[in-house]
């Protein structure tokens, strides 16, 4: 029986050091979230976000130099395309929050604004996950692109970043204890006599 209760403990210790170390997930963060937990201000502050999907960000710069060289008119013409890849799972940091919106920082001096509300030209995210979720943010979805501005610079969105979302951890920290003790049992009469 002492075998047995050891094996049982053993067991239960072993489970215990595994869910302590798993139970880590993403979850898509939504108003059903930022509701149901009552998160402050603060709170939305103090989380890790991470984002859903790549998110591919454009824009071509162009410029042309006009000069004269040896009498004749010389027009050199460039352009530059100026790309910003976000990778799915990247962590950002909220450096801003409001009613239904929050502004993620991937990199020290720039930041993109993840939105709840789904108006058909802001943010159109997928109309059929419930929840509200945060989705990119862009000024204008037109003919599938959007307008994301980076420290007031703008940069064209690509059609799938309409559904990248944030995401945030949630940890389940189980725990459960296992006691071995041994009774020592009783007699119906002790050795003096008496019950």
């Amino acid at each position: 029986m002492r075998c047995a209760s050891f094996i049982l403990l053993a067991v239960t210790i072993g489970l215990t050091a595994c869910a302590s170390t798993s139970g880590v997930n993403r979850l898509a963060f939504g108003e059903y979230l930022r509701d149901g937990y009552q998160l402050s201000d603060r709170e939305l502050r103090a989380l890790q976000y991470y984002v859903s999907d790549d998110i591919h960000l454009r824009r071509i710069v162009e410029s042309g130099n006009r000069s004269i060289g040896r009498g004749i008119l010389l027009e050199r013409n460039a352009r530059v395309v100026d790309e910003i890849l976000i990778e799915a799972g990247t962590p950002g940091i909220a450096v801003g929050v409001g009613n239904d919106w929050v502004a993620v920082s991937f990199e020290p001096g720039s930041y993109l604004y993840f939105s709840s509300r789904n108006d058909g030209v802001h943010v159109v995210g997928d109309p059929g996950r419930p929840g509200d979720l945060y989705y990119l943010w862009a000024t204008d979805w037109m003919q599938g692109t959007g307008v994301v501005y980076i420290n007031g610079v703008p940069y064209e969105a690509q059609p799938e970043n309409a559904y990248a979302h944030l995401q945030v951890e949630r940890k389940a920290l189980a725990r459960s204890e296992a006691r071995d003790r041994v009774q020592p049992g009783r007699k119906l009469y002790d050795e003096r006599g008496s019950r």
